[in-house]
């Protein structure tokens, strides 16, 4: 993509980088390009360390007889252009040649620079040969880049919009935990607190009730044991749990303190023995 000034020919590279053909700057400095193309991959590994990589390129020429071979050169940067420069010794024409191309790339440069601010806010309407005129269709590149950064843009913002609606159903979603939470242990709360029924005085419940339910208890229990240990005096005597009275009274709809059931096995002919917490029944 050439742009003249001069002999010389700034081109545009790798999409927004001003380049120049090593042909044209064996011809500016008055050397053979091959041995300029030479010179270039002798100090290559030098350029690249501090100015990025040279693209070398290949084009299809033609011979003697009509014969197709292909013809090797460099599309150089500005600084590499620079650089390949400063390798050759400083004679009226290599003075010269730097000189005009300094110039060449300011030149293509400001053109750039002028375009850039001219033609963004315009939209494309057709595509350029670049062929015609270089700078003008890199232009319409750019202008086409920055059709896509504004479509990046809306597609940023979308991403960003979806990102906080997702953080407030994150939100949403751990409040409602919370008080499911809450819920459960509230429901849990209530099922405890009603599946154990207090232990009510002796004074408030049926005395007489406490007394036949535990008489129940020892008539069943005795009937049970008819072979239970029979004492010198013709008598037997059966060990009762007191828990076992307690579960009992229970199953019949009465609870009360183990103090006040303790009073009514007394009062009812039971002894106790404390080492073992049994209580003994002689019939």
């Amino acid at each position: 993509m050439p742009m003249a000034n001069d002999e010389l020919s700034v081109q545009v590279i790798n999409d927004d980088l001003l380049g120049i053909d090593s042909r044209d700057i064996a011809a500016g400095l008055g050397i053979e390009h091959k041995n300029f193309l030479e010179t270039v991959r002798n100090y290559q590994n030098n350029i690249e360390d501090r100015f990025g990589e040279v693209a070398f390129q290949t084009e299809a020429s033609r011979g003697k007889n009509n014969a197709t071979y292909q013809k090797k050169f460099a599309l150089l940067s500005e600084s590499q252009a620079y650089a390949a420069c400063t390798l050759s010794r400083n004679t009226p024409k290599v003075v010269d040649f730097k000189m005009r191309l300094v110039a060449a790339f300011n030149q293509a440069k400001n053109r750039m620079q002028s375009m850039l601010q001219t033609s963004l806010p315009l939209q494309i309407e057709s595509r350029i040969d670049c062929e015609d005129d270089p700078i003008q269709g890199y232009m319409a590149l750019l202008r086409e880049k920055t059709k896509l950064v504004k479509s990046f843009d809306d597609a940023l913002k979308l991403q960003c919009d979806f990102a906080d609606f997702l953080n407030e159903y994150k939100a949403i979603q751990d409040e409602e935990k919370i008080l499911n939470d809450r819920k459960a242990r509230l429901k849990a709360s209530l099922s405890s607190s009603t599946t154990k029924p207090s232990a009510i005085p002796i004074s408030d419940i049926d005395k007489v009730r406490l007394s036949e339910c535990v008489t129940e208890y020892l008539k069943n229990s005795t009937e049970k044991n008819q072979h239970s240990f029979r004492t010198p005096k013709g008598k037997r005597t059966l060990g009762i749990s007191i828990s076992a009275i307690e579960e009992h009274c229970r199953d019949k709809g009465l609870s009360c303190k183990r103090s006040d059931l303790e009073e009514v096995l007394v009062n009812t002919g039971l002894t106790v023995d404390r080492k073992f917490n049994r209580w003994t029944y002689v019939f």
